[in-house]
């Protein structure tokens, strides 16, 4: 991306004119992609390996705005499709994936300030 793209997308963003290129999928089904088969077909060879779920871990200081949080999260289900879909395996017809209509995710929080600080990383 060139310079002058990226200050116009900050601009847009800015302006509060930032939207999705795209709509985001209605729900029902949807096709399958070559690379979801290839994650269903590796997961019946080896089931329950967490090779394709990522994790981040986050230390957070301060005031957090949970319900801020909370709309940037599902501003980010709303607008891409494959965080709402699940995959079936119905015999005699294949995979099949739906998209559901789920647009609100809300996080849910653990406090450990009750914990010893040395055992919190642990219990997190």
């Amino acid at each position: 991306m060139d310079l002058a793209a990226g200050r116009h997308l900050v601009e847009r963003w800015r302006s509060g004119a930032a939207t999705p290129a795209a709509a985001p999928a209605a729900p029902g089904p949807a096709p399958v992609s070559t690379a979801q088969r290839g994650v269903l077909v590796f997961e019946r060879l080896h089931p329950g390996t967490p090779v394709f779920t990522l994790r981040q871990d986050v230390r957070h200081t301060g005031a957090l705005d949970e319900d801020r949080l909370d709309r940037a999260l599902s501003t980010l289900l709303r607008r891409h499709p494959a965080l709402r879909s699940t995959f079936a395996d119905a015999a005699g017809t294949g995979v099949t994936r739906t998209v559901h209509d789920r647009t609100t995710l809300r996080a849910q929080w653990t406090d450990l300030r009750h914990v010893p600080a040395t055992e919190r990383d642990d219990r997190a």
